[in-house]
């Protein structure tokens, strides 16, 4: 059988964690990246577990092509015991993605799941900021505007023209 792939995919997150700047406040709230990790994870050690159970299903091993005598029952019973093993690790290994996707499907009904905030370059941070102060220039001019035109659009829009023609005439 292969090597578990549990040890060597906590070994490259904690890697990954170390050589990543990690900001002064610490989130409790699980963001895109490391869900996208741990379910990258959870899909290896299922894929592991389940061709360990593949390779088990074979009694008489790939070593074998057919057996010159009946398997003994201490053979039969050390085959049963691995099988029941190696089927409780895929079931386990099933139950961690179920609970990672239950995990998901509630933080996105609740909102709590942070993809959009947190998960933003500074670039696309900074955009957004300098539309939020664009915009907030936009309704500061209108606010002026209506503060100096507001008498007019009070006024039906007869009398209006009326003295747009008087200042064209004028003009």
């Amino acid at each position: 059988m292969a090597e578990d792939p549990t040890l060597a995919a906590a070994k490259a997150a904690q890697a990954e964690a170390k050589s990543t700047k990690r900001e002064n406040v610490i989130s409790t709230k699980p963001n895109a990246q490391y869900m996208l990790a741990r379910i990258d994870v959870l899909t290896q050690i299922f894929v592991f577990r389940l061709s360990n159970l593949l390779e088990s299903a074979d009694p008489a091993g790939p070593e074998k092509d057919t057996p010159e005598q009946p398997p003994s029952l201490v053979d039969t019973a050390n085959h049963q015991l691995l099988a029941d093993t190696v089927t409780m690790a895929l079931i386990r290994a099933a139950e961690e993605l179920m609970v990672l996707t239950r995990t998901m499907k509630e933080l996105w009904l609740l909102g709590n799941l942070d993809t959009l905030v947190s998960d933003q370059t500074n670039e696309e941070r900074e955009k957004t900021e300098n539309l939020k102060k664009d915009e907030d220039a936009v309704v500061r001019g209108l606010h002026e505007w209506f503060k100096q035109n507001g008498d007019k659009l009070s006024r039906p829009l007869d009398e209006q023209k009326g003295e747009e023609d008087t200042k064209m005439v004028n003009d």
